[in-house]
């Protein structure tokens, strides 16, 4: 597996007068940095004219693609979900929900029967995965917010009409 460029693309989120937020992307032709910024500044301009709605925030940036896909074997599915539970740090016990689609059986207390809808919360490649989250990691868990501690997890199916 590698990953090569898969062009630019641009995000931007609009807000109507109710306060309804609405993304709308964009592939760029870009081939390079300096263009994808030259571009994206043409885009906000040209489209601020012409709707009514505010403007939030926009952000661009590279896409990475694999040069060769190989998909998964017969029964791997995205609406099959692990529902991880986690404490943030922001104190009062508010929780938040993280989901991990088509999760590994490894993630779970047992490859058969009810431990196999259980997560396993001490599995180090889970922890490894969700330390992303914890203080001074890489991401947000839930609105900028910083996860404590991985609570719990249940395997979950989540409606798709995608067959």
């Amino acid at each position: 597996m590698a990953f090569v460029s898969g062009g630019w693309f641009l995000s931007v989120s609009l807000a109507d007068n109710g306060g309804n937020v609405t993304t709308k992307r964009y592939e760029l032709t870009a081939a390079d940095a300096a263009t994808a910024a030259t571009d994206v500044a043409a885009i906000i301009a040209a489209l601020d004219p012409i709707t009514n709605a505010e403007i939030l925030s926009y952000n661009y940036g590279q896409k990475f693609v694999q040069d060769t896909v190989v998909y998964p074997l017969a029964g791997v599915e995205n609406e099959d979900k692990a529902s991880l539970t986690v404490l943030l740090t922001t104190g009062g016990g508010k929780k938040a929900n993280h989901k991990i689609p088509a999760p590994k059986i490894t993630i779970f207390t047992d490859i058969t029967g009810p431990g196999a809808n259980i997560v396993d919360v001490n599995d180090p490649d889970l922890l490894t995965y969700m330390a992303l989250f914890g203080v001074g990691g890489k991401a947000y868990i839930s609105d900028g917010e910083v996860m404590n501690s991985l609570l719990s997890g249940k395997r979950i199916s989540a409606k798709s009409n995608n067959g």
